[in-house]
């Protein structure tokens, strides 16, 4: 999990983060959800040597601008779960 909360995040600063981040990073962008303040997104980032990665981002604005972010990140490879659950679940 990440999370970051900034009163002011500026255009600017954003990005240049960028150019600093390992090559080869992408963003596939497969649902965004709005109401309120508060929007989720679903991405798939499909990074060739460290992902791919699915990412759920929680967003909450104040005043027209980004106030907080979280983000939970998972791989996409399937994890089979422990013997506790496994009745529960079955590879999709």
């Amino acid at each position: 999990m990440a999370e970051r909360a900034s009163p002011d995040p500026r255009p600017d600063e954003l990005c240049r983060v960028q150019p600093q981040l390992s090559e080869g990073w992408s963003i596939e962008v497969l649902a965004v959800v709005a109401a309120g303040e508060i929007a989720v997104s679903e991405v798939r980032v499909p990074h060739p040597t460290v992902g791919p990665y699915y990412a759920l981002s929680f967003f909450e604005v104040q005043g027209g601008r980004l106030a907080r972010g979280r983000e939970y990140w998972v791989e996409e490879d399937y994890e089979a779960p422990g013997p506790e659950r496994a009745r529960w679940f079955e590879p999709m």
